[in-house]
């Protein structure tokens, strides 16, 4: 049987059967409620066979040494994280997207370091633990991700996936990628494999369940391509302006745009921005304006750029919504809004729009 322990950040997992075994162990201040848990479940010390570390980060490993003290329970994890939890480190912690670069900062922590018990090498049976579940490795939001499926048909998939925005807030059934990946292509295909395993319920790290409703098939199951890279859907040339005061939007603008062919160029505010394109020899394709800046905002700047540049493709990007903003702009022919956090799928569909030659 399944028991869900939603917490402030990651969910717990507890699976019952002859014995138990926990799936996670959130973050050290977490502890003191896990345990609240197991004892309102009536899992005694002793009762306890595993505690599972899905992956090594701070909010699924970082409580794991406090309660293995308290339940003498061992620690597993899979042996291509084992690094990071005798560290006690996180690791690099690579953005999935742009709301990572905003999100990750907050998230990156240390915890207490352990020496796991048991290394996890590949798929492992869970009945000698006293549980009808099995774990599979499914790589990509670390190297050592893992998951685990009962028998039952629950799918716990740790951060592989998160339910919803927000720890399951805004669109909590909408199933979505993790802030944070160390290989897209490797969680691309470890969701194919957990899609592959039978019913679709799945207990993410962190927000809501999600159910993925597929159409039934006979006989064996053939996935589609892989969708082409984003890059290659956004390729183009010349140069885009990116306007905007915070260093972390304009760094992850710069990486795809430049890996999509573009040239960019940079402005902090509008000031710098109006005083570039004030030169007529500086071609521009584009520009990804910011709306809220120090000095000059992107109103004011979107008005003195019209003057020189009345043609350009002029993209807006706000925190604030589209319905709340795009009333201070009107009549002044910008081409687009996009909403923060914003995807690199949606920025590509702008692209393509906006600059269809390229496309």
């Amino acid at each position: 049987m399944l028991h869900i322990l939603r917490l402030s950040i990651p969910n717990v997992y507890l699976l019952t059967g002859e014995r138990a075994i926990l799936i996670d162990a959130g973050g050290p201040r977490d502890v003191l409620r896990i345990l609240e848990f197991l004892k309102e479940l009536g899992i005694e010390k002793g009762k306890l066979s595993l505690i599972l570390c899905t992956h090594g980060h701070w909010d699924h490993a970082g409580g794991a040494t406090q309660l293995k003290a308290a339940t003498g329970a061992p620690i597993a994890v899979h042996r291509a994280d084992a690094d990071k939890v005798r560290r006690g480190d996180n690791g690099i912690l690579k953005p999935a997207n742009l709301a990572g670069y905003f999100v990750l900062p907050l998230l990156n922590l240390g915890y207490p370091a352990f020496e796991p018990d048991v290394l996890i090498d590949d798929e492992i049976d869970l009945s000698s633990y006293g549980v009808a579940a099995r774990i599979v490795f499914t790589p990509g939001h670390t190297l050592g991700s893992v998951s685990v499926l009962s028998a039952d048909g629950a799918k716990i998939v740790g951060d592989l996936l998160m339910g919803g925005w927000l720890g399951g807030w805004l669109f909590p059934t909408w199933p979505g990628l993790h802030y944070a990946a160390d290989d897209l292509d490797q969680i691309y295909a470890s969701v194919r494999k957990v899609l592959a395993l039978g019913p679709n319920v799945i207990h993410p790290g962190r927000g809501t369940v999600v159910r993925v409703l597929l159409p039934r098939v006979e006989g064996p199951t053939a996935f589609p391509a892989p969708q082409p890279d984003l890059r290659q859907r956004a390729r183009g040339t010349g140069t885009i302006l990116v306007v905007d005061d915070e260093p972390m939007v304009r760094k992850f603008l710069r990486h795809f745009l430049k890996a999509c062919g573009f040239t960019v160029m940079e402005a902090e505010d509008g000031v710098v921005a109006v005083e570039y394109l004030t030169d007529p020899t500086k071609e521009v394709r584009a520009i990804l304006l910011d709306l809220t800046m120090p000095r000059m905002d992107g109103l004011e700047a979107l008005r003195k750029i019209r003057r020189d540049r009345p043609d350009v493709p002029i993209l807006i990007m706000s925190g604030f919504s589209e319905p709340e903003t795009s009333g201070r702009f009107a009549g002044l022919n910008a081409s687009g809004f996009l909403q923060k956090p914003f995807t690199t799928a949606q920025l590509t569909e702008y692209l393509r729009f906006l600059l269809p030659a390229d496309s």
